[in-house]
């Protein structure tokens, strides 16, 4: 791992994830760096997926927004090296607004929409609706402790609700392939965003006809003032319909040699690591 190659010298430099960062920053081996990575983690819902028809109706998605303990994730899984999220963009972009729907932890409100949805534990103390149990897969890439955590944080949640959440965790490379071929009911993925907000178009461009003519006003509008106001009703129109559920904004995580001089490449949280990498320097 990454980890492993930073302490044993056979790396200068590494990305590493927030399960290595406590252990790495304690051993004294290397020097840490913790920048802003503009990206949001959320739970992705499935538009064409093998049980499409459960995630149609804005009322499940709801239920299942509140179904998810963003605190928990954030402050004890992720050792607080993450915020919670509750905006599918990130505070860092432009026009990012506070003044949306925010879904709390509450499994009793989430039962509770999900019987106005019209389904009712059966004898197994699973929901059921038209003679079908609400069983669904979740994809996330394994390999990392915290993830895995999250995974079966959420199953308890989803379970005590009445939904059966089937964890699926796989490689990187079949993670993606279902990506690609929207082929998943709920996923785990990370969105880099900023740093204009008009990015979102690609994911919720086309998701109802107002939110395809706000994104058509915003791309066009030149006044700072109703762009802002344009973008923060995008946001407020997302949040309300729940299409994806926002987990956390994750902070970049790096790790380098002590003798390694970074300062004046300047790094960053991005896809990059550095402004200006020629800038590296090793100190003698």
């Amino acid at each position: 791992s990454a980890a492993i190659a930073l302490e044993t010298g056979q790396s200068d430099w590494g990305r590493i994830t927030a399960a290595s960062y406590d252990r790495l920053k304690n051993g004294g081996k290397v020097a840490m760096n913790q920048e802003i990575s503009g990206r949001v983690v959320l739970l992705q819902v499935g538009e064409t997926g093998p049980n499409q028809e459960f995630f149609q109706d804005a009322t499940i998605r709801q239920a299942l927004s509140h179904l998810v303990d963003r605190e928990t994730i954030a402050n004890t899984i992720m050792k607080g090296l993450v915020q919670p999220g509750y905006n599918v963009m990130v505070p860092t972009d432009l026009y990012y607004t506070e003044d949306i729907v925010k879904y709390e932890y509450d499994i009793d409100k989430g039962k509770e929409l999900l019987t106005d949805a019209g389904w009712s534990l059966g004898e197994d103390g699973m929901l059921t609706k038209d003679g079908k149990r609400f069983e669904v897969d979740l994809f996330y890439q394994t390999g990392d402790a915290l993830t895995d955590q999250t995974a079966l944080l959420m199953q308890n949640a989803f379970g005590q609700a009445g939904i059966k959440l089937n964890l699926r965790g796989l490689e990187r490379t079949a993670l993606v392939q279902h990506l690609v071929d929207d082929d998943y009911d709920l996923i785990l993925n990370g969105n880099l965003m900023g740093p204009d907000p008009h990015r979102c178009v690609y994911i919720y461009g086309d998701r109802s006809p107002e939110i395809e003519a706000l994104f058509a006003a915003g791309q066009m509008e030149i006044d700072e003032t109703e762009r802002a106001r344009i973008y923060a009703d995008i946001q407020k129109l997302i949040s309300e319909e729940a299409y994806n559920l926002p987990l956390y904004y994750p902070d970049s995580l790096h790790a380098h040699n002590p003798k390694l001089n970074v300062g004046e490449a300047e790094v960053h949280g991005g896809v990059y690591h550095f402004y200006n990498p020629v800038k590296i320097r090793f100190e003698k």
